[in-house]
């Protein structure tokens, strides 16, 4: 899938997703109720609407105790689709679905042909099989605290995605915390930090040779 780059994290107390933007206004992630965050990739028109129907769900169905994959799986739910003029499979986006409740930290992944996977770490959008297999390599020995499981992510959504604050959202998802969007400000202080490392370690390696 072409769409931009997703790439979702469960910390040991958060889950935190950090979101490619093609251009600074674009939408890429949201919360449903304060506790279910949404980020998706792929044609915004659909996902938007989409998304739009999940809110009224939650708000509706469950109040304020939905359930993350009954989010996911509503998402893409194909007669939801139909009743309201999208297209059916294969879809035009993939979603990420975040919670951090009493049930632990969960993360949600749908693809463009509507399957639902739990994951610990994992990416949608453009050169996605290849960011997964480096959360994969590194998942078990990186830091996961907040702030660990943010840089985490940034590092990784960098290995292909331009380093610039504008063009990047980070949410996170923790429990007993209101659901929040990382300031461009810090954002920016830890793509700072990830580069200065890749030049410390460019240049060890050039040393070595």
């Amino acid at each position: 899938m072409a769409g931009n780059l997703l790439v979702g994290i469960v910390g040991n107390n958060c889950v935190v997703i950090a979101a490619e933007k093609f251009y600074e206004n674009q939408n890429t992630i949201c919360s449903l109720d304060g506790k279910i965050t949404v980020a998706w990739s792929g044609y915004s028109a659909d996902s938007m609407t989409i998304i739009d129907k999940a809110k009224m769900y939650t708000n509706t169905v469950h109040g304020l105790n939905s359930p993350a994959n009954r989010v996911a799986e509503f998402l893409i739910d194909p007669e939801i689709r139909v009743l309201n003029n999208l297209p059916t499979l294969p879809y035009t986006e993939s979603f990420m679905v975040a919670s951090s409740d009493n049930n632990g930290q969960n993360l949600y992944v749908t693809d463009t042909y509507g399957t639902i996977s739990h994951v610990l770490a994992s990416a949608v959008g453009r050169k996605s099989d290849l960011i997964t297999n480096v959360l994969v390599e590194n998942y078990s020995t990186a830091n996961k605290s907040i702030l660990g499981t943010v840089e985490f992510a940034l590092k990784t959504l960098c290995v292909i995605s331009e380093p610039d604050a504008k063009l990047i959202d980070v949410s996170v998802t923790a429990f007993n915390r209101p659901f929040e969007i990382v300031d461009s400000s810090i954002v920016n202080q830890f793509l700072s930090k990830i580069e200065f490392s890749r030049i410390v370690n460019d240049a060890v390696k050039i040393d070595e040779v």
